[in-house]
């Protein structure tokens, strides 16, 4: 979990049921407020993403 510097927090799991061969552990993430709840993709902050 990391906090971006707009307040929301970054949350990544790795996800070892989707394996590749070629790409390994796809990585899932989602972004969050303080209250838990999910921000939809139209929401984000530019630095949200990641770089």
């Amino acid at each position: 979990m990391k906090r971006n510097s707009c307040g929301c927090f970054r949350i990544e799991v790795l996800a070892p049921s989707k394996t590749d061969v070629r790409f390994g552990h796809p990585g899932l993430n989602s972004l969050m407020d303080d209250n838990g709840t999910e921000i939809p993709i139209t929401k984000y902050h530019p630095q949200d993403f990641l770089t």
